[in-house]
């Protein structure tokens, strides 16, 4: 069976449970247990602990003001509108961590946030010809920006897609990547290459990180989609 990790806040029980419940109803192979996402409070615990980081540095606008390209990377970085920032980093630190578990345990994992929710049945060995290391399993629809291109770009046939580019022409060059970032497969090797971008470039919110401009090959979506998200009210943002 696969493993996987719901990221969890103690108010997000019963999301998770849900999650739990949407396995076992659509026959997933899937070994699922709670992970405990860290908070505001307990960043700089939760991150002492990732000890293949060094000199970890949150490094993702702030204030309006700090919108703008970062010359390390040629990216676009807007700032994320939210009540407490440091719950977008919060957020970004639950996945860093899970990360740094994947590298170490040399296995295959797949990531889920509380508002995920299976819809069709991930059979074992599933991903076994995948030819990527992080895979997108969302239904782009409610869970990220302009998700009608997005979805229309990659459900023309099932299969495996680099993740459709939507941003328009004129539009700054900023990251783009899978949908939502609240249910993706990981390998060991895709681990260790995100663990390796937050020692280039710091702690970025992770659906920017976790981006085909800085991952290449290595990213990937695939249709049709095994999660859609719930629809609740975000505890990044809200």
């Amino acid at each position: 069976m696969y493993t996987a990790y719901i990221i969890t806040l103690p108010e997000q029980l019963s999301l998770a449970a849900d999650v739990a419940a949407s396995i076992k109803k659509t026959g997933s192979k899937i070994a699922a247990s709670i992970f405990e996402a860290t908070t505001p409070d307990t960043i700089e615990k939760h991150v002492s602990g990732v000890t293949s980081i060094k000199n970890y540095k949150w490094n993702w606008p702030e204030t309006p003001s700090e919108t703008g390209y970062d010359l390390s990377s040629g990216l676009y970085k807007p700032y994320y509108s939210a009540v407490d920032q440091r719950r977008v980093e919060a957020c970004f630190v639950s996945h860093l961590r899970l990360w740094h578990r994947c590298a170490n345990f040399h296995k295959p994992m797949i990531i889920l946030e509380a508002d995920a929710l299976f819809t069709a049945c991930l059979e074992y060995n599933a991903f076994d010809y995948n030819p990527y290391d992080i895979l997108g399993l969302n239904d782009p629809r409610g869970a990220t920006r302009r998700a009608a291109m997005f979805h229309s770009k990659v459900s023309k046939a099932p299969g495996y897609y680099p993740p459709p580019s939507v941003n328009l022409p004129n539009e700054p060059r900023s990251p783009q990547g899978i949908a939502g970032n609240s249910a993706y497969y990981i390998t060991p090797r895709g681990a260790t290459k995100m663990l390796a971008l937050v020692n280039e470039y710091g702690g970025w919110p992770n659906d920017a990180l976790m981006c085909k401009e800085l991952l290449n090959t290595s990213i990937g979506v695939v249709y049709p989609y095994y999660t859609r998200v719930q629809g609740t009210r975000s505890t990044t943002t809200g």
